[in-house]
């Protein structure tokens, strides 16, 4: 098959989608014809893979333009596009793929209404209770193209069940053009100098944005000192809630205890996930969150508070959590049952493997 991957980021830039479009190319070209247009300033080459830049320092029309040609022209003699996000990347690709007959495969991993509303400070909202709001401005021009864009697309790829539920009922999609694949879990950062584990220290990963529910974790935390006095608490993340947080553990007199440390980088992060002894991560919507699948892939014990879809995790409510903490960090049989739970969950849902598995069967459907 020959696959034309539109991408809005990719390596040497680190954020996603860059790694995993990356990565998929790589792995796509093993039996299929593959070729990628980015974004990009420059382009990390991948053997076997035809990869065109586009300046994306140019003014938007002059870059959007010169994205749809850059299309165009690849996508001669080309089975399908596959255009990762529904808006920089997917509205160029629909145009081409309406003009040569491809069809349309858009990989959302987001909402980028939502995405870019959460990044500019404009919504503390979940992504349900944002979905059902009306949205002006440039946020309201970002979700017009993306219901322009996910309405004639052939198929929309979304990494779980409940999230492809919410982009169906927003922007009145037909479910038959829904597929979900879940996202692969991360590759394992190899780091240059050895990690011991602090059996005391209990993680929660709110990067990039905190919310005041994870208060109920700093509270926790101070009641587990009271049997487990070296207990000690880091949160990751920033945004307008960090303060609230930090009033929260002074007045529980335990700022000795806890750490904000801000946001941290993809090695760091690594790092302190292999150090922890425990994560705990707060559901905000019924799917699974990203934390989860970073703490099993780091092979760490993970807490649940709430949610569904956790395989691998000790589940527990808001009430339970103390008891939960210490019960995890108290008992070395529990901690690899549930590493090994984790692992498992890797292999057969979030592996690369299991991710193509589903991606051939969807591409060679339409």
């Amino acid at each position: 098959m020959k696959i034309l991957l539109a991408t809005p980021l990719y390596p040497p830039e680190i954020a996603e989608p860059a790694p995993y479009t990356k990565e998929l190319a790589t792995r796509l070209s093993i039996v299929h014809d593959v070729t990628v247009v980015a974004y990009a300033n420059d382009i990390e080459p991948v053997p076997g893979v035809t990869c065109v830049q586009v300046d994306k320092r140019k003014p938007l029309p002059v870059r959007l333009a010169k994205f749809v040609v850059a299309l165009w022209k690849a996508g001669k003699g080309k089975d399908v596009i596959y255009s990762e996000g529904a808006v920089a990347s997917a509205f160029p690709s629909l145009v081409v793929s309406t003009a040569r007959k491809i069809p349309l495969v858009v990989h959302m991993r987001e909402d980028e209404a939502w995405e870019r509303a959460r990044h500019l400070g404009q919504t503390r909202k979940s992504r349900r209770a944002f979905f059902a709001e009306t949205v002006r401005g440039r946020l309201g021009t970002v979700r017009a193209l993306q219901r322009f864009v996910l309405r004639r697309a052939s198929c929309i790829v979304v990494p779980s069940r409940e999230f492809g539920e919410c982009v169906q009922r927003a922007y009145g999609m037909d479910p038959r053009r829904l597929c979900v694949n879940e996202h692969p879990a991360e590759t394992p950062e190899v780091l240059p100098f050895s990690l011991g584990q602090d059996p005391n220290l209990v993680l929660v990963l709110g990067s990039p944005f905190l919310q005041k529910n994870d208060a109920v974790v700093v509270r926790a935390v101070t009641e587990v000192s009271r049997t487990i006095p070296n207990v000690h608490l880091i949160v990751t993340g920033d945004g307008p809630e960090i303060q609230f947080l930090q009033a929260e553990a002074d007045r529980l007199d335990a700022s000795s205890r806890i750490s904000f440390v801000g946001n941290v980088s993809r090695a760091e992060s690594w790092a302190l996930r292999k150090t922890a002894a425990v994560l705990v991560v707060r559901h905000e919507e019924d799917e699974l969150p990203d934390a989860v699948v970073r703490g099993y892939v780091a092979g760490i014990p993970v807490i649940a508070i709430g949610g569904s879809g956790n395989n691998a995790a000790l589940v527990t409510d808001v009430a339970g959590l103390p008891e939960a903490i210490a019960h995890v960090l108290s008992d070395t049989n529990l901690q690899t049952t549930l590493r090994e739970q984790g692992m498992r969950e890797i292999r057969e849902r979030f592996s690369w493997d299991a991710h193509l598995r589903r991606l051939e069967t969807v591409l060679h459907a339409l």
